[in-house]
């Protein structure tokens, strides 16, 4: 009986080894420009505290009303080097799978 089992289960498993995985499609990530103020960074949550102006869309909309608001940063070098108060343009990325969102692109000012 074990012998009969395992080569039913041959089909199956050659199966499940020369099987590739479906096409996924693109992850879409929104991008937009930033422009404001560092108030306050929070290094252990990796995150800046900005105050910034209305952020735009690329055609012109207002995405995000003018606020002060925590962004996550990814840029280990930019968040080491970051001081509040200084100025900061970035781009705001927004993945819309799950609207997670974080700031690249960083100049300090």
């Amino acid at each position: 009986m074990t012998d009969r089992r395992q080569f039913l289960m041959l089909p199956v498993l050659v199966g499940l080894a020369c099987s590739k995985p479906g096409p996924q499609a693109p992850e879409v990530i929104k991008q937009f420009k930033l422009e404001g103020k560092i108030e306050r960074i929070d290094r252990k949550r990796k995150a800046f505290v900005i105050e910034h102006g209305p952020i735009l869309a690329p055609n012109g909309d207002v995405w995000m009303e003018a606020m002060t608001m925590e962004f996550p940063v990814k840029d280990e070098q930019k968040l080491a080097e970051a001081k509040p108060g200084q100025g900061i343009t970035a781009t705001v990325n927004q993945r819309e799978s799950d609207y997670e969102y974080w700031i690249s692109e960083i100049q300090l000012r």
